[in-house]
């Protein structure tokens, strides 16, 4: 075998083509480049085509899809803004729900809607969702005096606080404040409430009680000096089924 052969021997088309470039006086590099443009070109266009056509089938497919699965539980419109939840609905107090009311974004939706002011949760809430039994406990404490100053020289009356944006009571207040909604928020879970406002499933508000509770200690009578005696105990864990 002759070593000087090439492998792979030029075709008829593959020698003329060689030659055409050699005839025209040193011109195969800007043949080659207009060759080189030219593939790069039809790959652009298949490129641009291809991206198009996805673009195209993702959005059919993004309005179609809602059409053919199920969709989320009703919400319907009845409160102020609700509170920003941690966690999403369908979870927790929430596995079961079927509809979320609202009062809207407003005091005359809240009011056309037919919702109530809740001096415990500080907010308008449907008129399903209020509860005055705990109200009354957190007035009993005795500390719940709304102002419209700072300084506490504007005394407001019950039936005005939701016509107000912003009002003022005492510290005391706000704790007495969480420790109802604490005793609230467990008979909620409790009892198996079927009404529940944003406030008692809300985890945010749940957490900044606790923190505001013990950041109290912080003022006045220093706590880490008095002593407390501490019962040791036996308690057990309950199972749930699933």
């Amino acid at each position: 075998m002759d070593e000087t052969r090439p492998f792979l021997a030029s075709s008829k088309a593959g020698s003329n083509h060689d030659t055409m470039f050699v005839a025209r006086g040193g011109k195969r590099r800007t043949a080659f480049f207009f060759y080189a443009r030219s593939s790069v070109c039809t790959h652009l266009v298949v490129f641009v085509g291809t991206s198009i056509t996805w673009a195209v089938a993702l959005l059919l497919l993004n309005y179609f899809a809602p059409l053919t699965q199920p969709g989320p539980a009703t919400r319907l419109s009845i409160t102020s803004t609700p509170v920003t939840l941690s966690q999403p609905h369908g979870h927790g107090f929430l596995a079961t729900e079927t509809e979320y009311l609202t009062c809207g974004t407003s005091l005359a939706e809240a009011k056309q809607r037919k919702c109530v002011y809740d001096i415990l949760s500080n907010a308008w809430i449907p008129s399903l969702c209020s509860d005055e039994t705990f109200v009354r406990e957190y007035q009993s404490d005795g500390t719940w005096f709304p102002f419209a100053d700072a300084n506490h020289t504007q005394p407001l009356k019950r039936e005005e606080l939701g016509d107000v944006a912003k009002y003022y009571t005492n510290m005391r207040d706000h704790i007495v404040h969480c420790s109802v909604l604490w005793k609230r928020q467990f008979m909620a879970w409790k009892e198996g409430w079927k009404y529940l406002d944003d406030v008692l499933v809300d985890e945010h508000h749940t957490f900044h009680c606790a923190d505001f509770l013990v950041e109290m200690t912080d003022k006045g009578v220093d706590f880490r000096e008095q002593p407390i005696g501490v019962v040791v105990g036996h308690v057990g864990c309950h199972v749930r089924s699933g």
